[in-house]
């Protein structure tokens, strides 16, 4: 038998993406038959114990899979220490430790995906899986087709160059846009079009990946279909 990483193991049973278990693997959080681990190349073998916080852990058998039209003003996150209202207030997650998968500013909108899946939160937001994000955006002043070309190509954020953006026009006075991107640089809608010469009034994202926001209200949430869930790759055991 080869096991399992324990990173990927701590993911599949819904504590937090696989990003955020390495950080608990490397912050000695995490024990492994009562042993303290700290190798993220630690395999767990069937009848293995592992525990986050002193905790025993377990995969869950059943993981919960929801899309939200976040509203503005609500943070993308679990809790916050300030209490200020996050994501997972809005929304019924059946008992389930829901998490949001990426991010979406405080004063952004849209799709959101929550869900107790590490594993698929680490498919979807890992810069090698090119994903894509389409964003609906209202700008503060027009941009020039040249401009919009420069997005096309990519252009230097963080002294490196973007990836090349899908760019169209959603109205003929040039305010409204729609970028589709498949990295995931902190703001980087809002950067990049910074970049070019405008800014960004407001951003609301509409699809990601094969999910689409469609006709879901601001505030509103839902389970994903098991057609959607197919076609993120999860498969049913």
């Amino acid at each position: 038998m080869t096991g399992e990483r324990i990173a990927k193991y701590i993911a599949s049973c819904g504590i937090a993406s696989r990003r955020k278990s390495e950080a608990f693997i490397e912050d000695g959080r995490v024990t492994l038959n009562g042993a303290q681990v700290t190798d993220l190349s630690t395999k767990v073998m069937p009848g293995d114990t592992v525990s986050l916080d002193g905790k025993p852990i377990k995969p869950a058998s059943d993981f919960v899979y929801i899309m939200l039209n976040k509203p503005r003003g609500y943070l993308t996150t679990v809790t916050d220490d300030r209490g200020r209202m996050t994501v997972t207030s809005l929304v019924d997650a059946k008992g389930h430790r829901v998490f949001p998968v990426g991010r979406l500013d405080l004063d952004s909108e849209g799709l959101l995906l929550l869900t107790d899946d590490g594993d698929l939160a680490f498919r979807l937001t890992h810069p090698g899986k090119n994903v894509d994000k389409t964003y609906n955006v209202s700008l503060s002043s027009p941009l020039k087709e040249e401009n919009l070309q420069l997005l096309r190509i990519g252009i230097m954020l963080d002294e490196t160059m973007t990836a090349p953006a899908q760019v169209k026009l959603m109205h003929p006075s040039g305010l409204m846009l729609q970028v589709t991107i498949h990295e995931g640089r902190k703001r980087q809608v809002k950067r990049m079009l910074e970049a070019v010469g405008s800014k960004v009034l407001s951003l609301k994202r509409v699809a990601m990946g094969p999910l689409r926001l469609g006709s879901l209200k601001t505030g509103e949430w839902r389970y994903l279909t098991e057609a959607e869930i197919r076609e993120l790759g999860v498969t049913h055991e």
